[in-house]
């Protein structure tokens, strides 16, 4: 048996808004996400206008942030 979670099954397990990123866009989300407008294919820098100095380098792994967009 193939012990794979494609990165949607995955999202779809957390209660809170969650997205994946690549190369700085979008690539899934959730539906919690989703209830707050945010979207696959966006650019991430829509939502995190500028990244604090201490994500900047980070480029592989998993990162939580706690953002606000846009009061939603």
């Amino acid at each position: 048996m193939d012990s794979f979670i494609s990165g949607q099954s995955l999202l779809a397990l957390v209660n809170r808004p969650a997205f994946f990123v690549r190369d700085e866009r979008i690539i899934h989300v959730n539906d919690a996400a989703k209830h707050r407008l945010i979207q696959s294919g966006d650019q991430l820098s829509k939502y995190l206008p500028q990244i604090p100095e201490a994500y900047r380098d980070f480029t592989q792994g998993c990162l939580f942030l706690n953002l606000t967009v846009f009061d939603r």
